[in-house]
């Protein structure tokens, strides 16, 4: 007899003058007796099933699940009876086990509305903040890098660190890079190469600000220096 059966009961014996009626009466009940005997037994030599238990740990058991009280967290072993659903097999944060935010379908497919992954130290670390939207990989509380949804829905990187921030987007129109402090472009054993189409043009704030590494001279200086020497000779 489990739990979740009907306890087995027993009625009045019948007339002892109707001898048919006493051998179906000394049967069935030897019969109930002898199934409750067997199930007895089988939880006296440490075996267990959804018949026979009602709670472990503080979670609850029914035949096809295994779920905390309040219903947030649990294990499910309910097959929808349409066979294409990919059932949820392990939820937690939701009484609605497809509705949870985090879950673990049959195929073993994860789906998670927020996670925090990271070393035995703690740090590097990655985290998925389901508050901001964001995702972020840690060096350390104060150097990191996110991804994030940003402008408009356009994606956009953003590199931390204590003195600066760059921050790299792109759109339908306009790719940019921003950083606080120096930007750096370099290629150990190739060119770097800027191209644009045509009809469209590369652009300086003016000549000034381009500086050759060499000599630290601007391209400007160098520009008006060939314009006086011009003018000099009449031109």
């Amino acid at each position: 007899m489990g739990l979740w059966d009907t306890a087995p009961s027993f009625n009045n014996p019948p007339s002892f003058n109707d001898l048919e009626s006493v051998q179906k009466y000394l049967k069935d009940n030897i019969n109930k007796i002898a199934r409750s005997l067997q199930e007895i037994d089988f939880v006296i030599n440490g075996n267990m099933d959804s018949r026979n238990t009602r709670e472990i740990g503080g979670y609850n058991v029914d035949l096809t699940e295994l779920k905390s009280k309040n219903g947030t967290v649990g294990i499910s072993s309910f097959n929808d009876p349409d066979p294409s659903v990919d059932d949820v097999r392990f939820w937690a944060g939701n009484v609605d086990k497809n509705a949870a935010p985090w879950k673990v379908t049959e195929a073993g497919k994860m789906y998670a509305t927020g996670a925090f992954i990271s070393s035995s130290s703690g740090y590097p670390r990655i985290e998925m903040d389901p508050v901001n939207n964001i995702f972020i990989v840690r060096y350390d509380a104060d150097n990191y890098a996110t991804l994030s949804a940003a402008f408009g829905g356009a994606p956009a990187i953003t590199f931390v660190s204590p003195f600066n921030t760059t921050v790299i987007t792109a759109d339908s129109t306009t790719a940019s890079i921003s950083t606080d402090e120096n930007l750096f472009l370099s290629s150990g054993s190739g060119d770097i190469k800027f191209s644009v189409d045509p009809s469209k043009s590369i652009k300086f704030d003016d000549f000034y600000t381009i500086y050759s590494t060499f000599d630290g001279t601007s391209l400007g200086a160098i520009l008006q220096s060939l314009s006086d020497r011009i003018t000099a000779l009449g031109g």
